[in-house]
């Protein structure tokens, strides 16, 4: 809607310039100057009324790599990228091959900043928990992972990681940081 706002201003300023140019040629009044000045507020309206395109990912909440506030995380594309990142894990911790995350088997969040009993501060930790499939069973598992930048493609640490095959293999003590 306000971009068809902005289009009608548009034209309609150029309208009411060839009509108040016309009607000084021909000495009468054809009323160009109230259309210009009308067409020039719904310019206005149009072009202030339209959603900012441009830097919206800078803005936006969750990205396809990152979340910038703690919560749920509901990005289809970051769930997919913590899916992937969880077979590995789950391959690594759990020593066994062809694992399974589907992105619709999880929930993940991000959490504040942890810190450990050595007083260590983990930034830009995510908690992934859900099920994965192998050999056609599905078992739970939960993952706590925190990166160095707030980028889940980069190298991380794994606080926490528990299976329902293997049980806890990694559980710092986590506190939340203040």
């Amino acid at each position: 809607m306000s971009a068809f706002l902005g289009a009608i201003g548009f034209v309609g300023i150029i309208v009411g310039i060839v009509l108040m140019v016309i009607g000084r040629i021909k000495k009468r009044k054809y009323r160009g100057g109230i259309i210009a000045i009308i067409s020039v507020i719904l310019f206005i309206v149009g072009v202030a009324t339209t959603p900012d395109s441009v830097g919206n990912t800078k803005k936006a909440d969750q990205t396809d790599t990152h979340k910038v506030t703690p919560g749920k995380i509901t990005n289809k594309h970051l769930l997919i990228d913590l899916a992937v990142r969880s077979e590995t894990l789950i391959e690594k911790y759990d020593k066994i091959d062809n694992v399974k995350v589907d992105e619709d088997n999880i929930t993940a969040q991000k959490m504040v900043d942890q810190k450990d009993t050595t007083g260590k501060i983990y930034k830009n930790v995510y908690k992934v928990t859900g099920q994965y499939s192998w050999k056609d069973r599905r078992y739970d598992y939960e993952l706590i992972i925190s990166f160095k930048k707030n980028n889940i493609d980069e190298s991380g640490s794994v606080l926490k990681y528990e299976s329902e095959t293997s049980g806890p293999v990694i559980d710092v003590n986590l506190t939340t940081a203040k």
